[in-house]
């Protein structure tokens, strides 16, 4: 008898240990580093997007000018370029943020390849940016917007 209900209460312990464990993600802004003589925002030597956070922040409901620059061969750097955006109190929720069906331009910055966007996030609060290259996830930025 007493082992009927060890074994079900031995279980259940294991399975609360597990979710326990499981670790929530951590949203904070992504490094800024310096390319060409701009300060931007992304992943150093892979993917960011010119942003100076003192001298224009981004702005909530305010559309504005982010030029993309991404580094890497034509092997991994062709096809069409999308950003899908989550506010961080909805994650499951995604919304288009750019995405570019001519491909990517020339160098640009101390970058393999540019891109000009018009960029606009609807909410106050971290941002997660998934940029996807050919349907495919290439990296992820995270951003602050005011």
């Amino acid at each position: 008898m007493k082992m009927k209900i060890f074994m079900p209460l031995v279980g259940l312990l294991l399975l609360l240990v597990a979710c326990a464990d499981e670790k929530k993600e951590t949203w904070q802004e992504s490094t800024f580093f310096e390319s060409g003589g701009f300060q931007m925002l992304g992943i150093k030597d892979k993917v960011g997007f010119i942003y100076d956070k003192e001298a224009i922040p981004f702005t909530a409901n305010q559309p504005n000018k982010y030029m993309w620059h991404f580094w890497g061969g034509e092997d991994v750097l062709t096809g069409d370029i999308k950003v899908m955006g989550a506010f961080e109190d909805e994650p499951d929720e995604k919304i288009e943020i750019l995405y570019d069906k001519i491909g990517f331009l020339s160098a640009h910055n101390g970058a393999d390849y540019h891109i000009p966007s018009m960029m606009e996030l609807p909410k106050a609060g971290m941002w997660k940016l998934e940029v996807y290259v050919d349907d495919k996830i290439f990296d992820t930025i995270y951003v602050e917007v005011m």
